[in-house]
């Protein structure tokens, strides 16, 4: 499911840095998550769905498992 994530980031031209700023965690915290290695917060769920602007649905999508 991260992986949506990862291919989301990368599209808009972000690196894993960029992401860890903006979530407040360590680039290695945020590289565990994005690998699926470790769960996101509900906060950083949050955070990540007000940074792109994507609807709740969409974040359902990227997070969750949502058809």
């Amino acid at each position: 499911m991260q992986n949506k994530l990862k291919s989301y980031r990368a599209l808009h031209g972000l690196t894993q840095l960029d992401m860890a700023c903006n979530l407040g965690i360590s680039v290695t915290n945020y590289k565990l998550k994005e690998e699926g290695r470790t769960d996101f917060k509900v906060s950083e769920i949050k955070k990540i769905q007000k940074f792109f602007n994507i609807s709740s649905e969409e974040i359902g999508k990227m997070f969750f498992e949502i058809a």
